[in-house]
């Protein structure tokens, strides 16, 4: 005798609720929780009452928590590129169609058009499988900290400020104190191992360094050069505020700003601050 369902897949409609997500403008749409449908909302856990910023950041997170199963690493850019996650006004305000022409533009090797929806499925049969599980309630610290992550600019003046004062070292009075003001004045992006630790690499044979980016999307492009196994969130936050952390931390490394995705090489904009430098400056804050 047939079940219930009379064979029919019970989550047909939360999957193709997700299969609509990444349509028009994605996640960015005005009128996401509508466009998601009450089933698709009743099971990620967003509420009739909430925000249109928290319903981002929970979408967000429940797509996030299957995208750092996956080992593509070109799995992310596709994903969000998809889904609409761009802070960049640029792109966040494009169609589907033209967000993909977009990144297959930037030229990154594997990201065709073809391969871009490949990418998008193989995706989408993940996030199949992670509806047949009871999902637990998102803390509310995760849900505040997509939302405070969300609404940075992708590229806010400090940060500009900081690629300027780099790649002018020779050309100022006091070229290191120029780009250490700016430094500690900016926000950047600090990529997380699996554990959940900062990023640790090296460069020009010259012991261990942190890595930091002055924005996402070059964070974005040395991860598809490279392909290291980080997770998808970064923590964003002042420079002052990182060397006051890895001081109290103990830390034993020193910052590289917006490292070459080849070892050894000095970027334009790259900015190497040494481990001494760093325990000076955590003295002085």
């Amino acid at each position: 005798m047939p079940g219930p369902t009379d064979g029919k897949d019970p989550l047909k409609k939360v999957k193709d609720a997700v299969r609509r997500l990444p349509k028009g403008l994605g996640i960015r749409r005005g009128d996401i929780r509508a466009w998601m449908g009450p089933e698709l909302c009743a099971r990620w856990g967003i509420a009739p009452d909430d925000a249109i910023e928290v319903v981002r950041a929970k979408i967000v997170i429940r797509l996030e928590d299957v995208l750092v199963t996956m080992s593509d690493p070109l799995m992310a850019a596709a994903v969000k590129t998809s889904f609409n996650f761009s802070l960049e006004h640029e792109t966040g305000e494009l169609l589907l169609g033209k967000r993909s022409e977009a990144l297959q533009a930037q030229g990154c090797a594997g990201l065709s058009m073809r391969n871009i929806s490949r990418l998008l499925e193989k995706f989408l049969l993940e996030v199949d499988r992670s509806l047949a599980y009871a999902l637990g309630a998102i803390p509310e610290a995760r849900i505040q900290h997509v939302i405070a992550r969300e609404h940075r600019p992708q590229r806010p003046p400090g940060s500009v400020d900081l690629e300027e004062k780099a790649r002018g070292l020779w050309k100022s009075r006091d070229p290191i104190q120029d780009a250490v003001t700016a430094f500690l004045a900016a926000e950047v992006h600090t990529p997380r191992t699996k554990s959940n630790r900062p990023v640790n690499g090296s460069a020009a044979d010259s012991g261990d360094w942190l890595c930091v980016f002055t924005d996402r999307r070059r964070l974005d492009a040395y991860r598809q050069e490279v392909r290291p196994p980080w997770l998808v969130e970064t923590e964003i936050k002042k420079g002052a505020e990182l060397v006051l952390d890895l001081s109290r931390q103990g830390n034993r490394a020193g910052i590289v700003v917006n490292p070459s995705p080849k070892l050894g090489e000095i970027a334009p904009d790259n900015l190497l601050l040494p481990l001494e430098l760093l325990r000076e400056l955590a003295a002085k804050l």
